[in-house]
């Protein structure tokens, strides 16, 4: 049986596709500044409340082993990671203290209380909290630097977070809501699986990302002609950041499956938004990726009816 294959794209196509979805990133992270700035502000005050709790309750850092028990109790190891130089992940945090947790009961409990307040001195930034090496007070423009510093790092990070979370779950729920109506799908629970037929019927796709053979995908629907289209949703900023995210994360994955059924068994694709460097593009493609974009979902659902045929 002969499949409807995707289109594959020249050099000048994915220019101008890319040109296009380059110009769609920059209207619409406009068109969210002042939402973005808002989020970035209210995680901003917060942070600063939390800083400020911490150095007021610990006499500016001179107690602040003896205060680490109450501080992981009360929650505020968030902030704490980020007086750190560098500034570290939950997971990182886990790891490096030695506590392997991050939850405040544990936390609290004086053992880890310790273990965790020895990796949190020995790193603290003390660019940031410029009298504690001095063992001197501070003054009180060194506790205002200290405070709009550590606030700064924590908003300026959640936001970037926030911002690839929001775009992530936008993204692959208008690829779910134009399959259904532009192509005539139908949505269904997800589940994971591990052979051909244990995937979504012909029309269906499933509602939420979903595990192929231990390697998940983020939107996953059967064809109309019995394969199934397993796609990532890749956001990029920079030409640079395209790589990772399309030339190795989804190459990888596609080869994986392809590997495992064979390219008549899973069709593998992107749904890509931002900025990507057409070299990347181009290379995607040549290793089997099939390319479609959120600014023009049409493409996909076009290719999706078309294998009624």
């Amino acid at each position: 049986m002969l499949f409807n294959k995707p289109k594959k794209f020249t050099r000048e196509e994915l220019e101008e596709a890319a040109s296009l979805a380059g110009d769609h990133f920059k209207r619409t992270r406009t068109e969210a500044e002042s939402d973005i700035a808002d989020y970035y502000n209210s995680v901003f005050d917060h942070a600063y409340d939390e800083i400020e709790h911490i150095l007021a309750s610990t006499n500016q850092l001179q107690d602040f082993e003896s205060m680490a028990a109450r501080l992981f109790g009360d929650g505020y190891l968030d902030t704490l990671r980020y007086m750190e130089r560098p500034t570290l992940s939950a997971d990182d945090f886990k790891k490096l203290s030695a506590t392997n947790t991050d939850a405040r009961s544990k936390l609290s409990q004086p053992e880890n209380a310790a273990l965790a307040m020895e990796y949190l001195l020995r790193n603290l930034n003390t660019r940031i909290f410029p009298w504690f090496d001095r063992g001197a007070a501070p003054t009180d423009s060194d506790l205002n630097a200290a405070k709009h510093a550590v606030a700064a790092l924590v908003a300026d990070q959640k936001t970037k977070t926030m911002l690839r979370n929001r775009q992530s779950h936008t993204q692959e729920e208008a690829v779910r809501e134009a399959l259904i109506r532009d192509a005539g799908f139908t949505m269904v629970k997800a589940h994971d699986f591990r052979m051909i037929t244990q995937g979504p019927k012909p029309g269906e796709v499933f509602h939420k990302e979903t595990s192929i053979d231990g390697v998940k995908a983020d939107v996953v629907f059967g064809l109309y002609d019995g394969r199934i289209m397993a796609l990532e949703c890749k956001g990029s900023n920079t030409a640079v950041n395209s790589y990772k995210r399309l030339n190795h994360e989804t190459v990888d994955k596609i080869v994986k499956w392809n590997n495992m059924f064979g390219s008549n068994g899973i069709v593998g694709g992107c749904v890509l938004q931002g900025v990507f460097a057409v070299d990347n593009l181009l290379s995607a493609q040549q290793a089997g990726v099939a390319i479609f974009w959120s600014a023009s979902l049409q493409e996909l659902t076009d290719y999706a009816l078309n294998t009624k045929q």
